[in-house]
């Protein structure tokens, strides 16, 4: 049994990839085809059912929101709630400006009150999610709940 560089880390592959060919004399690598759909953030991306999470983490920290809301603990979940921060509208000179939106992971109630996750990793911890998330409390009073490491059940 061997091992497929599918089952390497990127820089490992990256790494295989270059001793092969400095070793083959530049012959071309096979094309190896990697299951594996990564996001923006290098995160494996995640399927349950039809839903398609950006990562892992978050189709677990999904797992266990569903389990709550069957509990009863939480109500009204939501995947990837929108949240405009700034409407659309037209300078003076005619040219159009797009609405500034913030796009959750997750958001739900619990005990009436309104709570709005998003999955994080330091990756994902962007200037403008930090800008964003702001905007939120500033706007709409909201904060948001990093999770960043979700819970096993």
């Amino acid at each position: 049994m061997g091992i497929s560089i599918n089952d390497l880390s990127d820089s490992a592959a990256r790494r295989a990839r270059e001793i092969y060919l400095r070793e083959s004399g530049g012959a071309k690598l096979p094309d190896v085809r990697d299951d594996r759909r990564r996001g923006k953030y290098g995160a494996v991306k995640e399927d349950r059912g039809k839903l398609n999470f950006d990562s892992k983490k978050e189709a677990r920290r999904y797992d266990v929101l569903v389990l709550l809301l069957k509990s009863g603990e939480i109500t009204d979940l939501k995947i990837q709630p929108e949240f405009t921060l700034v409407e659309a509208y037209t300078k003076p000179d005619g040219e159009r400006v797009r609405a500034l939106r913030y796009r959750a992971d997750f958001s739900y109630k619990r005990d009436g009150v309104l709570v709005v996750e998003d999955v994080k990793s330091a990756a994902t911890r962007t200037r403008t999610y930090l800008d964003k998330r702001k905007w939120m409390r500033e706007i709409h009073g909201i904060e948001i709940t990093e999770i960043q490491e979700v819970e096993a059940w």
